[in-house]
């Protein structure tokens, strides 16, 4: 019996590396899928560590609105593309999302308007939807963006225009 015991261990060594090998290769697929949704998505996404929003990762859409490189990105905190007082709101409603409870599950943000910084136009404005996850025991804030710059536009000029329509009724009479 014990003069096939090192056969049968070469025989176990050799069906656990084709498990793993078979394993690395289906990882290696998952990981091209999620390289391709990252370089051929037109959404603005954003992986940040939620300790200190330290960028982990952005979409390529995202990088080119801030005229930088992902490798650029993670020597930044990405509140440096926040606009000053937009990243204080941003640290109130995430510490009113979260309360004290260290559990994510379910926690969201949605429908925050934020300005980011934008390399060639400035201060635009974006509405923020995000949730909150831990990975590998590191708590991040999972976030896209969606411009509303023509919305707010146009807002403004709409509440002008009801402000000169007030002031014209008023003269009128």
């Amino acid at each position: 019996m014990f003069d096939n015991y090192p056969l049968i261990l070469a025989l176990l060594f050799f069906v656990a590396v084709i498990f793993l090998l078979l394993q690395i290769v289906s990882l290696k697929d998952r990981l091209q899928l999620v390289r391709q949704i990252d370089q051929k998505t037109k959404s603005l996404l954003a992986i940040l560590s939620l300790k200190d929003l330290q960028s982990l990762s952005a979409s390529a859409p995202l990088l080119q609105i801030f005229g930088i490189s992902d490798e650029e990105l993670k020597k930044h905190n990405f509140k440096e593309f926040i606009h000053p007082d937009d990243a204080k709101l941003l640290n109130t409603v995430i510490t009113n999302s979260l309360g004290d409870e260290k559990k994510y599950a379910g926690k969201s943000i949605e429908n925050l308007r934020i300005r980011l910084r934008d390399a060639r136009y400035g201060w635009q404005w974006y509405e923020l939807f995000g949730f909150f996850t831990s990975f590998r025991a590191k708590a991040i804030f999972c976030c896209s963006f969606f411009p509303i710059n023509e919305q707010i536009r146009i807002h403004e000029e709409l509440i002008e225009h009801k402000r000169l329509m007030n002031i014209l009724l008023n003269n009128s009479w």
